[in-house]
């Protein structure tokens, strides 16, 4: 039962609260709503009925699903689950928002790209995935706006830190050990902090549980760090900051990194959007990763993504 001081406030429910978003934003939960977290211990999301009940007992003004399947190789071999997590259930929590006359917020990857545009991508760019991440992901896109008008979907980039499964994490764990990284030196992207995009997140969701059906703020949305860098520049610079010899990083071409996912060589995304329709501006590459260092990195840990 919520403390008689909350009673009033707009009530948000956050599927996915354990994984690497979801703690992000716990972390940064505002004050001016009223939060419920939900874990995978507490809910399947794959269970359609199990979401339907979760949502109609809450009756939130907004949902916030931060669950997903973001283990590229892992969904090329698990497709099903793939599926069920990152589109049918998005399509659940949508439908189950519309019913209750919730907002939905939603995110989603640069992945739905092929990476061969030759400039940042836009919101409204053709779609052409390379894997099967990505293939469920621009699925979970496209129910979650057919079954429910007021969606809004966050578009971002490569997540990290300082928990969770993420390429800083992982090499900073491996510098640790005086080991070598693995990085590609041609896949660009503009990786972003997923504390950042959490403190988007809570300046955006009194605009939407405001927003009517008409709203601009619905639909997709790029929220993703100012500049692009290689995966490479990203993972020297981080070890570099945490003190670490810039010689540890191993750069070469995707070719030589064989994985059972393709991943798509540059995807920068254009997120003009958010700043004229939420008021939100970019910052930095460099910024997000100061960010992710700035809270001791967990590099022992077993953790959801």
């Amino acid at each position: 039962m919520r403390p008689a001081n909350q009673q009033t406030l707009p009530r948000v429910l956050v599927v996915g609260a354990d994984g690497q978003l979801g703690r992000a934003l716990h972390a940064q939960a505002s004050p001016s709503l009223s939060f419920s977290f939900v874990g995978r211990n507490t809910l399947d999301v794959t269970q359609s009925g199990s979401i339907t009940r979760l949502v109609d007992a809450y009756r939130p003004d907004l949902i916030i699903n931060a669950a997903a399947m973001t283990d590229l190789d892992k969904a090329e071999a698990r497709q099903e689950e793939a599926i069920a997590v990152n589109a049918r259930a998005v399509q659940t929590l949508a439908q189950a928002a519309k019913n209750t006359g919730a907002a939905f917020l939603h995110f989603s990857t640069d992945q739905i790209f092929d990476g061969g545009l030759g400039r940042e991508y836009t919101e409204t760019d053709h779609a052409a995935p390379l894997n099967i991440y990505g293939a469920t992901k621009m699925l979970g896109e496209e129910l979650a706006q057919l079954c429910c008008p007021r969606t809004a979907i966050l578009r971002t980039s490569e997540l990290h830190a300082p928990w969770g499964r993420n390429s800083i994490r992982t090499a900073l764990t491996r510098a640790a050990d005086g080991k070598s990284i693995p990085a590609a030196s041609d896949r660009v992207f503009c990786p972003t902090s997923a504390q950042i995009l959490a403190e988007a997140c809570m300046s955006i969701a009194p605009q939407l549980i405001a927003a009517d059906a008409y709203a601009d703020h619905w639909g997709v949305t790029h929220f993703a760090s100012l500049g692009h860098c290689s995966e490479a520049e990203l993972l020297s610079h981080a070890i570099i900051l945490a003190g670490y010899p810039q010689s540890l990083i191993d750069a070469r071409p995707l070719i030589d990194w064989p994985m059972k996912a393709a991943r798509p060589a540059c995807t920068p995304l254009e997120c003009c959007r958010m700043t004229r329709v939420f008021g939100i501006q970019p910052r930095t590459w460099q910024s997000h990763v100061a960010e992710t260092l700035s809270t001791s990195i967990r590099v022992g840990e077993t953790e959801a993504a």
